[in-house]
C-alpha cells in the first residue's frame, strides 16, 4: 500500500512544479506504473483512512 507521503514526495519533489503542467507521455508512464494499484485501490474505498489526517 502507498501512503501519502510517498504520493507527495512523487509529486512534490520528483515532478515539482515544473511538471505539474507539462504534458509528458513519459511522466504519465511513470505515474501509471507507479500509482495505477493505488489510484484503483483509492477508487475502492482502500484509503478512506487518508481523509482522516493533513497529509492525507
Amino acid at each position: 500500500m502507498v501512503s501519502p507521503e510517498e504520493v507527495l514526495e512523487f509529486w512534490l519533489d520528483e515532478v515539482g512544479p515544473d511538471g505539474w503542467y507539462e504534458v509528458d507521455p513519459a511522466l504519465d508512464a511513470r505515474i501509471r506504473e507507479r500509482f495505477a494499484a493505488a489510484w484503483q485501490a483509492a477508487r475502492e474505498g482502500k484509503y478512506a483512512l487518508w481523509l482522516t489526517y493533513p497529509s492525507g
